[in-house]
Formats: C-alpha cells, sequence, structure tokens
C-alpha cells in the first residue's frame, strides 16, 4: 500500500496535505509529532470528511521523530489519541509490552505498527532486529535502517522478502530501491511524501515520482525487476526512458537504479538472482570488471572485453554487450561507417565495444587514450592503430571521417580543430549538447549527441530481454521523445 506522510504543522496545512495526497495514496500517515495542535477533538473534525484509513505517528526524538517528552508523557498521550479510533497506531518498539497488550485489549479495531529506527551504520542481520522487537498476534512490524551501499539494502530486502506483515524500509539515496520495489517484494506498506524537498526520512520519494514514474499501484509480486549497476547513476535518465517505455507498451515491469562498487559486484549479484532480478544495464566503471562475476558472456562480448547488460536466466546471470551497436546505429542514420576513417578519443568499456563495432563493419579505427600501454593493448586486441591521446593533434592533422568521444574531459586542441563535415558523436547523454559537440557545430560539422547512442543501444537491451516482442522503430521513437523531452529540459 502506498502511504503518503502528512507533517502539517497547522491542522489546516495538514488538511491540504490530506486532499493533494487523495490522488495517490491508499492510507495516510499523520506525524502527529510534528503537528502544533494534537488535541483529539480537532484531530477529529480534522478527518471528518476522509474516508481513506489513518496511522497516527508519535515518532520520538530518540527513533528520529519530533517528540521531546519522556515515556511517561508520550504513553499518556498516546492512550488520549487513541479516543479518535485511527485505522492504525505506530508505536515504537522500545514501548513497553504490556502498554501493547492493554491497547490491543481496549482498542482491538485500531491495528499496531510495531516500529523500529536505527541510524547505525553497521547493520544486523534482520532476525536480530525482530528479536529485539515485542512479538504480538494482529501486529505490522517496521523495521527503518540507515543503509551505507545497495549492497547492504539488497541483504536487507533478501531476508525479509515475502512476509506481509513486515514493512522494510532502507533509508537514504543507497536504499531508495527498497521504497520502489516493496510491493514486488512483499513489504506491507511504502512509506512516501508530498514533495521531495521536504522528506520525512533520508531518500524518501514523492507518491508522485513513485506512481508516476514506477507504476507503483500496477506493481505486484509477479512484476519483473530490471535495473542500472554502476557509480554513479545519478546523471542516468534510464529510470525516466525506461519506465516510460514499459509503461507505453504495458510490459510488466520496473526498472531501477543502483549505485554499486566494483567489491560489491560478486555478492550483489547473488542476491539480485535470489530477489529475481531479471536484467541489469551495467554503467562506468563495471563493465570490464563484470566479466569475472558472471556465468556465461556472449562471444561477442567476450571479443570486446566489456559487458552493458546482464540477463538473469535459469538461476545464471549472462553478459551482453550493446553498445557498440547501438553507437554505430546512431552514426549510420547520417552515414555508413564502411571505409571511413574513424578517431575514438578512450579506451574503456564503451571505446572498446564502439571501436570492434565500427571495424566489424568495415571502418578504419584509430584509439587514442592517456594510458599508452592500455591503448595499444587494445588495439593490438581489435587489431587497429592505437596511439597517445596526446598526439591526438597529429591524427586530426592527418584527416578523419568520425570523432567519436567516449572519455569526460577531452583536449582543447581538439575543439580547436574539428574538420568541417566531419560527423562527430559524443557519448555523454547528458546534457544533450556538451561543451565538445557546441564546438563540433560550430565548426561545421554534423553532430550526435550521446543520447542518441543511449536509446539504440537500449532497444537492443529489450531485445535480450523481452526477446517476444517486435521492436522496431516505432518504439525507438517512444525513447527519443521521452529522452529529449528530459534532456531538454536540462533537470534529471
Amino acid at each position: 500500500m502506498l502511504c503518503v506522510s502528512i507533517q502539517g504543522p497547522s491542522l489546516q496545512e495538514a488538511r491540504r496535505q490530506i486532499e493533494q495526497a487523495l490522488g495517490y495514496a491508499r492510507i495516510i500517515e499523520l506525524r502527529l509529532d510534528l503537528f502544533q495542535d494534537r488535541s483529539p477533538e480537532r484531530l477529529k473534525e480534522l478527518l471528518r470528511p476522509f474516508t481513506i484509513p489513518m496511522i497516527f505517528t508519535l515518532r520520538s526524538k530518540k527513533q528520529g521523530g519530533g517528540y521531546e517528552g519522556n515515556e511517561a508523557s508520550h504513553l499518556l498521550e498516546i492512550e488520549k489519541l487513541l479516543a479518535c479510533q485511527p485505522a492504525y497506531f505506530d508505536l515504537e518498539s522500545d514501548t513497553k509490552k504490556s502498554f501493547l497488550l492493554h491497547m490491543q485489549a481496549n482498542y482491538p479495531a485500531v491495528q499496531m505498527i510495531i516500529s523500529l529506527h536505527t541510524f547505525e551504520s553497521h547493520l544486523k542481520p534482520l532476525k536480530a532486529y525482530l528479536d529485539s522487537m515485542p512479538m504480538l498476534e494482529r501486529a505490522w512490524y517496521k523495521i527503518a535502517v540507515s543503509s551505507t551501499s545497495t549492497l547492504q539494502t539488497l541483504q536487507f530486502l533478501n531476508e525479509g522478502k515475502r512476509n506481509k506483515k513486515l514493512i522494510l524500509v532502507s533509508m537514504g539515496e543507497n536504499g531508495q530501491i527498497s521504497r520502489i520495489l516493496s510491493p514486488i517484494l512483499g513489504s506491507g506498506i511504502t512509506y512516501s511524501c508530498l514533495d521531495e524537498n521536504t522528506p520525512l526520512a533520508p531518500g524518501q520519494l514523492a507518491a508522485k515520482t513513485l506512481q508516476d514514474v514506477y507504476r507503483y499501484s500496477r506493481l505486484h509480486s509477479k512484476t519483473h525487476i530490471y535495473g542500472l549497476i554502476g557509480d554513479p547513476v545519478s546523471q542516468s535518465i534510464g529510470h525516466l526512458t525506461h519506465n516510460h517505455v514499459m509503461s507505453q507498451f504495458n510490459l510488466d515491469a520496473v526498472y531501477v537504479k543502483m549505485r554499486l562498487a566494483a567489491e560489491e559486484l560478486s555478492e550483489a549479484l547473488g542476491l539480485m538472482s535470489q530477489l529475481e532480478f531479471k536484467g541489469l544495464s551495467v554503467t562506468m566503471p563495471l563493465k570490464e570488471k563484470i566479466l569475472n562475476y558472471l556465468d556465461d558472456v556472449d562471444e561477442e562480448a567476450q571479443k570486446i572485453g566489456a559487458v552493458n547488460t546482464v540477463l538473469f536466466e535459469e538461476g545464471k546471470a549472462k553478459g551482453f554487450n550493446t553498445d557498440g551497436a547501438g553507437a554505430i546505429d546512431s552514426l549510420e542514420v547520417v552515414s555508413k561507417v564502411a571505409g571511413k576513417k574513424v578517431l575514438v578519443l578512450g579506451a574503456g568499456g564503451a571505446a572498446r565495444a564502439i571501436a570492434y563495432e565500427a571495424i566489424k563493419r568495415g571502418a578504419r579505427v584509430t584509439l587514442l587514450n592517456r594510458d599508452q600501454t592500455r591503448v595499444q593493448t587494445l588495439a593490438k586486441s581489435l587489431c587497429c592503430e592505437g596511439d597517445k591521446l596526446e598526439k591526438v593533434h597529429v591524427h586530426i592533422k592527418n584527416g578523419y571521417d568520425i570523432l567519436i568521444n567516449t572519455i569526460p574531459k577531452v583536449p582543447q586542441e581538439v575543439q580547436a580543430s574539428f574538420i568541417e563535415g566531419s560527423l562527430v558523436m559524443d557519448i555523454i547523454s547528458f546534457p544533450m549538447e556538451t561543451e565538445f559537440l557546441q564546438a563540433a557545430r560550430q565548426s561545421g560539422c554534423t553532430i550526435i549527441p550521446g543520447y542518441q547512442m543511449f536509446i539504440r543501444q537500449a532497444m537492443r537491451q529489450f531485445q535480450l530481454w523481452f526477446p517476444h516482442y517486435a521492436w522496431h522503430e516505432e518504439h525507438l521513437n517512444v525513447w527519443a521523445t521521452k529522452a529529449e523531452n528530459i534532456l531538454g529540459f536540462g533537470s534529471i
């Protein structure tokens, strides 16, 4: 169930917030510890027009809330508030069991949510948290932890999956997937805010985002999970474009972003398999490193030496690479690469894939990179030329047809010496027109923005993930329109 937390602080503001939340929520939480007026009479008056179930929460300071009274006054105020007969009452896990039993006996219509919020960086196993909480029949159990990594969140979710009486929340940016995936993994309630600029907990998402981006109300236990892994992932627009495509073509799937370090790959892939993820997009710096942790790698991805796509199937993780084909497909909308002289700046996973595909389609490729040993080793493996990046001016002077940038910072001499009429591509998607592309356009070049590669490699990923679907130009246009709208507004 999607819950929207209401923070007031005035009753008038609370009423307006509830009305605003009704378009998204199936349940409302009143954070009474933040309200200026908590008198039962006034609260009854506030709630009279609404039929939606309410959770009353009077969160103490020690559990991250705003209530400053001592334990005795806390329990006394809870007792008074129970007169309002809310559908649910959130009670902290250190509340005396005798009081909880008293509450159940005297207010049987009010369901209890026994909650624990911990902000410690070292997480305990889920069972340890549950063992520390008073166990009662007919109660929900909410455990909110502060995750310092996506790996911690995956461990936490895997321990508690499919238990519908548990409400699991991994707080912070690394835990946002716990909020998005809760209907799939069986967590009972997802807490959200009205405005992501004023969340009531770290990493809390707006109800509008959960619904409009991730289609929260349509997620269920059989919905397929896909995601992006890498570091950083914050600038990726994939969660916006891919979920939009899934929505437009009625795919029962959701796509999330996860920041993941290389040393976490092995355990994370195992946990994702246990959580029944179906596929992954892989970005820097994991495209080459992930090869060591996959059960199988496609022949072309092996030759490239990098993977940008993972398919989970029959308990195994198989790697593919769609980067190169996506990039060259984008270029060939303008001009075939066969017989053309192509300069590629960089020697990372994307550069490897692009060079491989360009050579496969008949181009003459030269790779340029700051690390001479790395670029020469790569060039030898691909049977093409390789040189130091500092010699780029020599290669430009000798002429080229196509120039492709895969590195974050391009030497200034490149931007000062574009060949008029040449084809220039930057694989960076955001912003839509990078400084590098602006300089190329001003020099009379035809430019290919990075999002063109992004949408074409993405469609090839979807062909692997959803092979029953006949992907074609109509689908590509949906991606392109969405990407252009996002990037055109200049904000992710």
